[in-house]
């Protein structure tokens, strides 16, 4: 199901409501400007690189079942950033140019890594994450970076967070995180790209 963030419009729009698991006052972003790549999206959230965190509660992921995980990020510092966990599933960069994605981190299994991908730094990227059957898939900006076995998916219920995993923290921002219970298709994710959250379902 797709997790939507919440978006205060500009002057005279309507104010959306956010949700109830935002912490430390994050900043919501109406529509960015990008230049060559605008996404369509209803706001961005804002993560400082010290202790912004959005909180998503304990979350379980279907043990050895499939999943994919997305997002539009723009990374403003060349660091660890880690953008979603989910269950005992992550999707970080190591640094701008080195995207790394684990289905099992509790086992401190080795991640699926798209090292040497372009720079993501102080631009809009779309990233996404897959997993089925043991093999992991990378995609930036719709096109397939990475792919490598894992383990499978295991039923542990953990804590679970945008912009934050064990001490480290995302600067820059992060909008249209996206989490499914099955591995979409490349065509999929590049669809998934462009929509809103209210065009986004279980069934894309």
């Amino acid at each position: 199901m797709p997790l939507g963030l919440g978006a205060q419009m500009g002057k005279g729009g309507i104010v959306k409501s956010i949700p109830s698991h935002v912490t430390d006052n994050l900043k919501m972003l109406h529509r960015y400007n990008t230049g060559s790549v605008v996404p369509v999206s209803d706001g961005a959230a804002y993560f400082d690189g010290t202790d912004d965190v959005i909180s998503l509660g304990s979350k379980t992921n279907v043990a050895g079942g499939a999943l994919t995980m997305s997002a539009w990020v723009y990374l403003i510092q060349d660091q660890l950033a880690p953008v979603l966990s989910f269950g005992d599933a992550l999707l970080r960069f190591q640094d701008a140019d080195d995207l790394r994605a684990w289905a099992d981190v509790s086992e401190d299994s080795v991640g699926t890594g798209a090292g040497g991908i372009t720079s993501v730094l102080n631009k809009w990227t779309h990233i996404a994450f897959t997993h089925n059957a043991g093999t992991g898939k990378i995609y930036v900006n719709g096109a397939e970076e990475a792919s490598g076995s894992q383990e499978v998916l295991s039923s542990d219920s953990r804590a679970s967070y945008i912009g934050n995993y064990s001490g480290g923290y995302f600067e820059g921002y992060i909008s249209n995180v996206g989490y499914w219970t099955r591995a979409l298709t490349q065509a999929e994710i590049k669809s998934i790209m462009w929509k809103q959250y209210a065009d986004l379902s279980t069934t894309e």
